[in-house]
Protein backbone atom coordinates (compact mmCIF):
# COMPACT_ATOMS: atom_id res chain seq x y z
CA UNK A 1 0.00 0.00 0.00
CA UNK A 2 1.22 3.22 -1.03
CA UNK A 3 0.94 6.54 1.79
CA UNK A 4 1.04 9.76 0.63
CA UNK A 5 2.07 12.61 3.41
CA UNK A 6 3.71 15.11 1.57
CA UNK A 7 1.46 17.87 -0.37
CA UNK A 8 3.60 18.26 -3.44
CA UNK A 9 2.87 14.31 -4.27
CA UNK A 10 -0.55 15.32 -4.06
CA UNK A 11 -0.38 18.71 -6.29
CA UNK A 12 1.66 15.81 -8.75
CA UNK A 13 -0.77 13.45 -8.90
CA UNK A 14 -3.74 15.98 -9.69
CA UNK A 15 -1.45 17.85 -12.25
CA UNK A 16 -0.25 14.04 -14.13
CA UNK A 17 -4.24 12.98 -13.96
CA UNK A 18 -5.51 16.46 -15.61
CA UNK A 19 -2.67 16.20 -18.48
CA UNK A 20 -3.64 12.51 -18.87
CA UNK A 21 -7.28 13.38 -19.07
CA UNK A 22 -6.87 16.50 -21.07
CA UNK A 23 -5.23 14.43 -23.60
CA UNK A 24 -7.46 11.49 -23.81
CA UNK A 25 -10.24 14.27 -23.88
CA UNK A 26 -8.70 15.87 -27.00
CA UNK A 27 -8.25 12.40 -28.65
CA UNK A 28 -11.68 11.50 -28.10
CA UNK A 29 -13.44 14.73 -29.32
CA UNK A 30 -10.39 15.73 -32.06
CA UNK A 31 -11.55 14.05 -35.82
CA UNK A 32 -9.86 10.95 -36.92
CA UNK A 33 -6.75 11.71 -39.26
CA UNK A 34 -6.68 8.98 -41.89
CA UNK A 35 -3.25 10.39 -43.58
CA UNK A 36 -0.42 11.77 -42.51
CA UNK A 37 1.60 13.61 -45.37
CA UNK A 38 4.36 14.36 -43.00
CA UNK A 39 4.87 10.37 -43.06
CA UNK A 40 3.54 9.56 -46.26
CA UNK A 41 1.89 6.65 -45.15
CA UNK A 42 -2.23 5.64 -43.98
CA UNK A 43 -2.72 5.88 -40.20
CA UNK A 44 -4.67 3.85 -37.51
CA UNK A 45 -8.55 4.32 -37.42
CA UNK A 46 -10.55 3.59 -34.47
CA UNK A 47 -10.51 0.03 -33.82
CA UNK A 48 -13.85 -1.90 -34.10
CA UNK A 49 -14.70 -3.86 -30.66
CA UNK A 50 -16.11 -7.31 -30.81
CA UNK A 51 -15.39 -10.04 -28.12
CA UNK A 52 -12.99 -11.88 -30.25
CA UNK A 53 -11.22 -9.46 -31.11
CA UNK A 54 -10.86 -8.53 -27.40
CA UNK A 55 -9.81 -12.41 -26.28
CA UNK A 56 -7.66 -12.50 -28.74
CA UNK A 57 -5.77 -9.27 -28.18
CA UNK A 58 -6.29 -8.03 -31.79
CA UNK A 59 -8.48 -4.75 -30.14
CA UNK A 60 -6.01 -4.19 -27.55
CA UNK A 61 -3.18 -3.36 -30.49
CA UNK A 62 -5.29 -1.50 -32.51
CA UNK A 63 -6.12 0.37 -29.99
CA UNK A 64 -2.76 1.07 -29.24
CA UNK A 65 -1.92 1.70 -32.88
CA UNK A 66 -4.72 4.14 -32.84
CA UNK A 67 -3.47 6.02 -29.90
CA UNK A 68 0.05 6.38 -30.83
CA UNK A 69 -0.95 7.00 -34.39
CA UNK A 70 -3.81 9.71 -33.15
CA UNK A 71 -2.24 11.38 -30.26
CA UNK A 72 -2.55 15.21 -29.91
CA UNK A 73 0.59 17.29 -31.06
CA UNK A 74 2.34 13.89 -32.18
CA UNK A 75 4.27 15.30 -34.92
CA UNK A 76 5.39 17.84 -32.74
CA UNK A 77 5.96 15.88 -29.88
CA UNK A 78 8.32 13.30 -32.59
CA UNK A 79 9.90 16.21 -33.91
CA UNK A 80 11.55 17.04 -30.48
CA UNK A 81 12.09 13.56 -29.33
CA UNK A 82 14.23 13.58 -32.71
CA UNK A 83 15.91 16.78 -32.28
CA UNK A 84 16.98 15.73 -28.68
CA UNK A 85 18.36 12.28 -30.02
CA UNK A 86 20.26 14.59 -32.51
CA UNK A 87 21.86 16.99 -29.71
CA UNK A 88 22.79 13.95 -27.75
CA UNK A 89 25.36 13.11 -30.50
CA UNK A 90 23.64 9.92 -31.96
CA UNK A 91 23.99 9.35 -35.96
CA UNK A 92 21.02 7.32 -35.95
CA UNK A 93 16.87 8.26 -34.93
CA UNK A 94 13.81 6.59 -35.58
CA UNK A 95 15.37 3.92 -37.97
CA UNK A 96 17.24 6.22 -39.94
CA UNK A 97 21.01 6.18 -40.35
CA UNK A 98 21.73 10.27 -40.46
CA UNK A 99 25.10 11.03 -42.69
CA UNK A 100 26.26 14.49 -44.41
CA UNK A 101 24.87 13.15 -47.43
CA UNK A 102 22.54 10.89 -47.65
CA UNK A 103 19.53 9.70 -44.87
CA UNK A 104 19.07 5.90 -45.18
CA UNK A 105 16.73 3.72 -43.59
CA UNK A 106 18.61 1.35 -41.61
CA UNK A 107 15.46 -1.23 -42.15
CA UNK A 108 16.30 -4.03 -39.42
CA UNK A 109 13.94 -7.29 -39.63
CA UNK A 110 13.89 -9.48 -36.69
CA UNK A 111 13.08 -12.34 -39.00
CA UNK A 112 12.36 -12.95 -42.88
CA UNK A 113 8.87 -14.75 -42.31
CA UNK A 114 7.14 -11.63 -44.40
CA UNK A 115 9.62 -12.10 -47.01
CA UNK A 116 8.82 -15.87 -47.43
CA UNK A 117 4.94 -15.51 -46.72
CA UNK A 118 5.08 -13.05 -49.86
CA UNK A 119 6.98 -14.52 -51.85
CA UNK A 120 4.88 -17.95 -51.54
CA UNK A 121 1.81 -15.86 -52.76
CA UNK A 122 3.70 -14.87 -55.67
CA UNK A 123 4.89 -18.37 -56.79
CA UNK A 124 1.03 -19.50 -56.59
CA UNK A 125 -0.20 -16.34 -58.89
CA UNK A 126 2.58 -17.12 -61.08
CA UNK A 127 2.02 -20.93 -61.35
CA UNK A 128 -1.87 -19.88 -62.62
CA UNK A 129 -0.15 -17.82 -65.84
CA UNK A 130 1.74 -20.52 -66.39
CA UNK A 131 5.39 -18.94 -65.59
CA UNK A 132 4.81 -15.64 -67.11
CA UNK A 133 5.78 -13.96 -64.03
CA UNK A 134 8.77 -12.03 -63.44
CA UNK A 135 9.70 -10.47 -59.78
CA UNK A 136 11.79 -7.17 -59.91
CA UNK A 137 12.48 -6.46 -56.49
CA UNK A 138 13.79 -3.19 -55.60
CA UNK A 139 16.72 -3.14 -53.12
CA UNK A 140 16.64 -1.47 -49.99
CA UNK A 141 18.26 1.94 -49.88
CA UNK A 142 20.87 0.80 -46.99
CA UNK A 143 22.07 -1.97 -49.11
CA UNK A 144 23.05 0.34 -51.68
CA UNK A 145 24.56 2.53 -49.75
CA UNK A 146 25.88 0.45 -46.77
CA UNK A 147 29.44 1.32 -47.89
CA UNK A 148 29.36 4.89 -47.41
CA UNK A 149 27.24 4.60 -43.80
CA UNK A 150 29.93 2.03 -42.56
CA UNK A 151 27.24 -0.78 -41.92
CA UNK A 152 27.97 -3.36 -42.04
CA UNK A 153 24.63 -5.67 -43.00
CA UNK A 154 26.22 -8.31 -45.16
CA UNK A 155 24.42 -11.19 -43.44
CA UNK A 156 20.66 -9.49 -43.61
CA UNK A 157 21.43 -8.54 -47.30
CA UNK A 158 22.58 -12.34 -48.17
CA UNK A 159 19.63 -13.66 -46.81
CA UNK A 160 17.42 -11.16 -47.93
CA UNK A 161 18.37 -11.67 -51.90
CA UNK A 162 19.26 -15.55 -51.43
CA UNK A 163 15.53 -15.51 -51.23
CA UNK A 164 14.39 -13.84 -53.81
CA UNK A 165 16.91 -15.15 -56.44
CA UNK A 166 16.07 -18.42 -54.89
CA UNK A 167 12.54 -18.82 -55.51
CA UNK A 168 10.10 -20.08 -58.65
CA UNK A 169 9.97 -17.24 -60.25
CA UNK A 170 11.86 -15.10 -63.39
CA UNK A 171 13.30 -13.21 -60.58
CA UNK A 172 16.06 -9.68 -62.15
CA UNK A 173 18.54 -9.29 -60.20
CA UNK A 174 18.95 -5.49 -59.46
CA UNK A 175 21.35 -5.47 -56.42
CA UNK A 176 24.32 -5.69 -58.16
CA UNK A 177 23.78 -3.19 -61.32
CA UNK A 178 22.54 -0.54 -59.18
CA UNK A 179 25.08 -0.91 -56.30
CA UNK A 180 28.06 -0.14 -59.56
CA UNK A 181 25.75 2.52 -60.65
CA UNK A 182 25.68 4.68 -57.71
CA UNK A 183 29.50 4.44 -57.36
CA UNK A 184 29.90 5.62 -61.35
CA UNK A 185 26.88 6.87 -62.35
CA UNK A 186 24.53 10.18 -61.70
CA UNK A 187 22.03 10.08 -58.13
CA UNK A 188 20.43 6.71 -58.26
CA UNK A 189 18.78 7.09 -55.01
CA UNK A 190 17.04 10.24 -53.34
CA UNK A 191 19.15 11.22 -50.53
CA UNK A 192 16.05 12.38 -48.01
CA UNK A 193 13.65 9.35 -49.69
CA UNK A 194 13.29 5.63 -49.88
CA UNK A 195 12.80 5.85 -53.50
CA UNK A 196 15.19 5.28 -56.31
CA UNK A 197 15.58 8.54 -57.92
CA UNK A 198 14.57 8.51 -62.22
CA UNK A 199 17.91 7.67 -62.89
CA UNK A 200 17.69 4.28 -60.53
CA UNK A 201 14.24 3.27 -62.31
CA UNK A 202 15.52 3.76 -65.32
CA UNK A 203 18.47 1.01 -64.80
CA UNK A 204 15.64 -1.24 -63.42
CA UNK A 205 13.46 -0.54 -67.09
CA UNK A 206 16.86 -1.44 -68.86
CA UNK A 207 17.70 -4.52 -66.56
CA UNK A 208 13.89 -5.74 -67.01
CA UNK A 209 13.87 -5.82 -70.94
CA UNK A 210 16.99 -7.38 -71.39
CA UNK A 211 15.79 -10.14 -69.27
CA UNK A 212 12.50 -10.54 -71.41
CA UNK A 213 15.12 -10.22 -74.66
CA UNK A 214 13.71 -6.53 -75.67
CA UNK A 215 15.81 -3.79 -76.19
CA UNK A 216 15.61 -0.55 -74.21
CA UNK A 217 15.36 2.71 -75.75
CA UNK A 218 18.66 4.41 -75.22
CA UNK A 219 18.82 6.98 -73.03
CA UNK A 220 19.43 10.18 -75.36
CA UNK A 221 16.32 9.15 -76.66
CA UNK A 222 15.02 11.22 -73.65
CA UNK A 223 14.87 14.75 -72.85
CA UNK A 224 15.90 14.63 -69.12
CA UNK A 225 14.38 18.03 -67.71
CA UNK A 226 14.48 18.86 -63.41
CA UNK A 227 11.02 19.90 -62.25
CA UNK A 228 12.10 20.60 -58.80
CA UNK A 229 14.95 21.25 -56.22
CA UNK A 230 12.86 20.84 -52.97
CA UNK A 231 12.21 17.29 -52.53
CA UNK A 232 12.43 16.56 -48.74
CA UNK A 233 11.29 12.90 -48.85
CA UNK A 234 10.12 10.53 -46.18
CA UNK A 235 13.55 9.58 -44.32
CA UNK A 236 13.97 13.15 -44.32
CA UNK A 237 10.68 13.25 -42.14
CA UNK A 238 11.48 10.00 -39.76
CA UNK A 239 15.34 11.17 -39.34
CA UNK A 240 14.18 14.57 -37.38
CA UNK A 241 16.87 16.35 -38.80
CA UNK A 242 16.12 20.36 -38.90
CA UNK A 243 17.73 21.27 -42.33
CA UNK A 244 18.97 19.37 -45.19
CA UNK A 245 19.84 19.32 -48.71
CA UNK A 246 16.69 18.72 -50.45
CA UNK A 247 17.17 16.58 -53.58
CA UNK A 248 16.36 17.58 -56.98
CA UNK A 249 13.82 15.66 -59.21
CA UNK A 250 14.59 14.59 -63.02
CA UNK A 251 11.76 13.73 -65.69
CA UNK A 252 12.96 11.66 -68.79
CA UNK A 253 10.84 12.86 -70.82
CA UNK A 254 8.94 12.41 -74.44
CA UNK A 255 6.04 13.41 -75.94
CA UNK A 256 3.67 11.77 -74.10
CA UNK A 257 0.53 13.39 -74.90
CA UNK A 258 -0.95 10.13 -76.66
CA UNK A 259 -0.43 8.24 -73.88
CA UNK A 260 -4.06 8.07 -71.77
CA UNK A 261 -4.08 6.75 -68.62
CA UNK A 262 -7.74 5.82 -67.02
CA UNK A 263 -8.34 5.52 -63.30
CA UNK A 264 -10.62 3.14 -63.12
CA UNK A 265 -11.89 3.33 -59.25
CA UNK A 266 -11.57 7.71 -59.75
CA UNK A 267 -13.71 7.74 -63.06
CA UNK A 268 -10.70 10.31 -64.14
CA UNK A 269 -9.05 9.94 -67.64
CA UNK A 270 -5.65 11.81 -68.21
CA UNK A 271 -2.80 12.16 -70.58
CA UNK A 272 0.54 11.83 -70.24
CA UNK A 273 1.75 10.34 -66.86
CA UNK A 274 2.37 13.44 -64.45
CA UNK A 275 0.71 15.48 -62.33
CA UNK A 276 2.72 18.53 -61.71
CA UNK A 277 0.67 20.17 -58.91
CA UNK A 278 1.96 17.68 -56.97
CA UNK A 279 5.23 19.61 -56.65
CA UNK A 280 3.67 22.32 -54.74
CA UNK A 281 2.73 19.29 -52.08
CA UNK A 282 5.24 17.65 -49.26
CA UNK A 283 5.40 14.32 -51.44
CA UNK A 284 6.71 15.57 -55.17
CA UNK A 285 7.54 12.09 -56.00
CA UNK A 286 3.71 11.45 -56.37
CA UNK A 287 4.18 13.58 -59.45
CA UNK A 288 4.67 10.12 -61.26
CA UNK A 289 1.47 9.12 -62.36
CA UNK A 290 -0.37 11.43 -59.31
CA UNK A 291 0.31 8.62 -56.51
CA UNK A 292 -0.41 5.56 -55.75
CA UNK A 293 -4.20 4.18 -56.90
CA UNK A 294 -5.77 0.64 -56.83
CA UNK A 295 -6.15 0.12 -60.55
CA UNK A 296 -4.80 2.31 -63.56
CA UNK A 297 -5.37 1.17 -67.50
CA UNK A 298 -2.46 2.49 -69.63
CA UNK A 299 -3.02 2.94 -73.56
CA UNK A 300 -1.19 4.79 -76.28
CA UNK A 301 -4.06 5.77 -78.47
CA UNK A 302 -4.65 4.23 -82.12
CA UNK A 303 -1.73 1.57 -81.90
CA UNK A 304 -2.80 -2.08 -80.56
CA UNK A 305 0.60 -3.37 -78.25
CA UNK A 306 1.07 -6.54 -76.48
CA UNK A 307 -0.12 -6.30 -73.06
CA UNK A 308 1.36 -6.22 -69.61
CA UNK A 309 -0.38 -6.74 -65.98
CA UNK A 310 1.57 -4.88 -63.39
CA UNK A 311 1.56 -5.49 -59.74
CA UNK A 312 3.61 -2.67 -57.95
CA UNK A 313 4.41 -0.63 -54.67
CA UNK A 314 5.52 2.77 -54.98
CA UNK A 315 8.58 2.15 -56.35
CA UNK A 316 6.99 1.16 -59.77
CA UNK A 317 5.44 4.73 -60.27
CA UNK A 318 8.65 6.12 -61.98
CA UNK A 319 9.62 2.87 -63.97
CA UNK A 320 5.78 3.06 -65.78
CA UNK A 321 6.72 5.66 -67.93
CA UNK A 322 9.76 4.23 -69.64
CA UNK A 323 7.14 0.68 -70.02
CA UNK A 324 4.58 2.53 -71.37
CA UNK A 325 6.88 3.00 -74.48
CA UNK A 326 6.45 -0.66 -74.91
CA UNK A 327 3.17 -2.08 -73.46
CA UNK A 328 -0.38 -1.28 -72.64
CA UNK A 329 -0.49 -1.42 -69.05
CA UNK A 330 -2.82 -2.72 -66.56
CA UNK A 331 -1.49 -1.04 -63.25
CA UNK A 332 -2.80 -2.79 -59.92
CA UNK A 333 -1.27 -1.98 -56.62
CA UNK A 334 -2.65 -4.49 -53.96
CA UNK A 335 -2.17 -2.62 -51.06
CA UNK A 336 -5.40 -0.44 -52.37
CA UNK A 337 -7.45 -3.77 -53.31
CA UNK A 338 -9.74 -6.04 -51.97
CA UNK A 339 -10.28 -8.68 -55.15
CA UNK A 340 -7.65 -11.89 -54.95
CA UNK A 341 -5.03 -10.93 -57.97
CA UNK A 342 -5.99 -13.65 -60.00
CA UNK A 343 -9.58 -11.71 -60.48
CA UNK A 344 -7.29 -9.09 -62.24
CA UNK A 345 -5.15 -11.48 -64.93
CA UNK A 346 -7.88 -10.67 -67.89
CA UNK A 347 -8.78 -7.11 -67.05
Amino acid sequence: MIVITKRSEYFFIIIFSAIILTLSSILIISPVKTFSEKENRALSGAPSFSIRSFTDGGFLTELSDFCADQFPLRDYLTDIKAKCEILLGKRENNGVCITESILVDVCEYKDLNTLEQNLAALERFGATLNDQTTLLCAPRSVDINSRHLGIDNSFSQSEIYSKISGCDLNSVELLSPLIHAQNTSPKIWYATDHHWTTNGAYIAYCELLKSWSIKPYESEFFDIDSISHSFLGTTYSKSGVSEYTPDSIYLYRYDDEDFKLEYISENKVQNGFYDFSKLICKDKYSVFLGGNYPHIKISKQGEARPKLLLIKDSFANSVIPFLALHFDIDVIDPRYISDPLEAKVNV
